[in-house]
């Protein structure tokens, strides 16, 4: 079984993330769907996690609960391979943001901030979200 070095670095990065912020949310390949590739030449498609009861049509973001959320127990929803765009409901643009973990606990930092958009060195942050502005 070889992996990508794109793919190494990116299992790496959400270990990393996991271990600062907290469990995150993530499709991944199951170790069984791993094996089977590894007989087969076609790639599988990644595991889509069961919502986590903090997205869907009654999730109500974070200001429509408690305000009294203890911090240790948010949370992010990890989501590859897609860009979220609402410039209407964009806070803040940081160039020079080098690490994922920044990125999210400047979100956790701002109260109106729904989602992030992370590439190296550019986080956005937005007071939207994919599931209430799909």
């Amino acid at each position: 079984m070889s992996y990508s070095r794109c793919r190494i670095l990116t299992i790496l990065l959400l270990l990393h993330t996991w271990s600062a912020t907290g469990p995150v949310v993530l499709g991944i390949d199951t170790p069984s769907q791993l094996s089977s590739s590894s007989s087969s030449s076609s790639q599988t498609t990644p595991v889509v996690s069961e919502p986590s009861g903090l997205s869907g049509p009654d999730y109500t973001g974070p200001s429509g609960g408690s305000d009294d959320c203890d911090p240790e127990m948010v949370g992010f929803e990890l989501v590859t391979g897609y860009v979220y765009t609402a410039p209407t409901n964009m806070l803040e643009s940081i160039p020079g943001t080098l690490m994922l973990t920044d990125c999210l606990e400047t979100c956790q930092a701002n109260d109106s901030c729904q989602a992030v958009n992370y590439e190296t060195g550019l986080c956005v942050l937005f007071s939207s979200n994919a599931d209430n502005n799909p």
